[in-house]
């Protein structure tokens, strides 16, 4: 989207660097307000069904801002501020719209905080393996027999099957 608009010399938006390539790539892009995007964590919703299992999962993303400057047209609001319009409402595969749910800072190391904005979605793990299971215990299922002592009724004799 920043390169749709021609915002790609002012911006930059990449993963979370993960090797040391990558760190030094990030860093690079130094005189431009940056932010890295990351998985934060998940949620899981307790099944409640007895067959196939499907449960809800809350997933948060974290998008860690940087930058010399915090203010203008080119500063850390101006990105946070693209940011929640490009991604408010967008839909990731298999889930619901992303919707913020957090903002704040988080220190580093000591001395370095960085702002920072999550956004959730929700989407559901549905069991796509069968399992088998041990038969139902006691066997199938034949017949039904009245039988037991004491017991009255028309039906004290009668099967059902």
């Amino acid at each position: 989207k920043f390169d749709e608009l021609n915002l790609s010399d002012k911006f930059f938006v990449a993963a979370m660097p993960e090797t040391d390539s990558q760190y030094r790539d990030f860093e690079a892009q130094i005189d431009k307000a940056r932010v890295a995007v990351e998985y934060a964590d998940s949620d899981f919703d307790k099944p409640s069904a007895i067959d196939v299992v499907r449960q809800s999962e809350t997933v948060r993303y974290r998008m860690f801002f940087d930058g010399r400057l915090m203010r203008g047209e080119s500063g850390l609001f101006t990105l946070e501020d693209y940011l929640r319009k490009f991604l408010l409402g967008y839909r990731l595969p298999d889930s619901d719209p992303l919707y913020i749910s957090g903002k704040g800072k988080m220190q580093f190391t000591p001395g370095v905080w960085m702002p920072f904005i999550e956004f959730e979605c929700k989407t559901m793990n549905v069991q796509t393996i069968e399992h088998d299971f041990d038969g139902i215990i006691g066997g199938d299922f034949t017949s039904l027999q009245n039988t037991p002592e004491g017991f009255t009724g028309e039906m004290n004799s009668q099967e059902f099957v």
